[in-house]
């Protein structure tokens, strides 16, 4: 696609890690139109949650990104689009980017990028970016997470339109304000965003017994979840490490980027293992072992989380005596 032809705004897509695929996008677009300092992005606004899939049945542990406030800030004048009823799909899409908005698309995965696990396999609901179309092509760019990662992909109109059909809920088109740009990363946000994720992983624990257990019938379908579950939080130790490779944070903590990069290799060990087990049709046989291990690296997150906490506090209570 020669640049001539594109219309819409370009995003550079965020490849440091991977959480999901939504807040991805997020970066991408804040890292592509905003002057700001990259380690923003690194921040700890994160929990980890712990719900139920009803399909399955399935108790399941994931990180949330906490970034409404960034959302809110970053994308304005949201005009929403329900493309069943929608007639003319790629007409109302075309005069979003003709406008200088994007779009985040909601789309059944089982019709979209063939680079995906879901492709022809499961009915997901999904979001994905879409940056812009190329009319002499008759294509559109979108930004989603493959088997290379989080990337740009080429879909023709009639491929998109046929996902975003198949969506059973509204989409969004929106502006981006460039101008969002008010942001710090500094100690005091990561260590009260710290108590947040200590006290989430505690949540977690409690239910450790009631997670990763489906039917026969459906332990392939369980994987595939694990995977993309597991995958976020070793990416989000990545990011942790990061954080505390910028100076301001890691001044007082000259190890935790270190023990965050050996976090994240133990979480795609584990990844690694609980995959082999469920593929070859002997995860009950370690369920137990796995659980415990899963157990024991959501402790060592804590407790470094823990010491950001612990050292704050002793930091303010000998300023107060300095004070006074």
């Amino acid at each position: 696609m020669t640049k001539e032809n594109f219309v819409g705004t370009r995003i550079t897509p965020m490849c440091e890690f991977w959480i999901d695929c939504y807040s991805t996008a997020i970066f991408s677009i804040l890292l592509s139109n905003c002057d700001l300092r990259r380690e923003y992005i690194y921040e700890n606004r994160y929990i980890y949650k712990y719900d139920i899939n009803e399909s399955k049945n399935l108790g399941r542990v994931y990180v949330k990104m906490q970034i409404d406030e960034l959302v809110e800030g970053l994308l304005v004048q949201k005009e929403e689009y329900d493309f069943t009823k929608e007639k003319d799909f790629i007409g109302v899409m075309k005069k979003c980017f003709d406008e200088g908005k994007i779009v985040m698309l909601g789309i059944d995965m089982f019709y979209g990028v063939s680079d995906t696990l879901q492709w022809k396999k499961h009915h997901i609901r999904h979001y994905i970016l879409v940056e812009g179309y190329n009319d002499v092509e008759k294509k559109f760019y979108i930004m989603e997470t493959g088997e290379s990662g989080y990337m740009e992909y080429i879909m023709s109109y009639e491929e998109l339109e046929l996902a975003a059909r198949n969506f059973n809920d509204v989409s969004y088109a929106y502006s981006i304000n460039r101008q969002f740009t008010d942001m710090v990363c500094d100690l005091n946000t990561v260590r009260n965003n710290a108590r947040i994720t200590a006290a989430s992983i505690d949540e977690v624990l409690e239910h450790i017994n009631d997670i990763w257990y489906v039917e026969e019938k459906y332990i392939l379908s369980m994987r595939d979840e694990v995977d993309t579950h597991l995958k976020s939080m070793a990416n989000r130790q990545r990011a942790n490490s990061l954080l505390f490779s910028v100076k301001e944070v890691a001044e007082n903590f000259p190890d935790h980027a270190m023990h965050f990069k050996e976090l994240e290799k133990k979480f795609f060990i584990f990844r690694s293992y609980v995959l082999e087990k469920c593929t070859q049709g002997q995860y009950y046989e370690v369920e137990m072992k796995i659980k415990e291990e899963f157990k024991s690296l959501l402790e060592q997150e804590k407790e470094l989380w823990e010491k950001v906490c612990e050292y704050s506090y002793q930091e303010i209570g000998e300023q107060k005596n300095e004070d006074e």
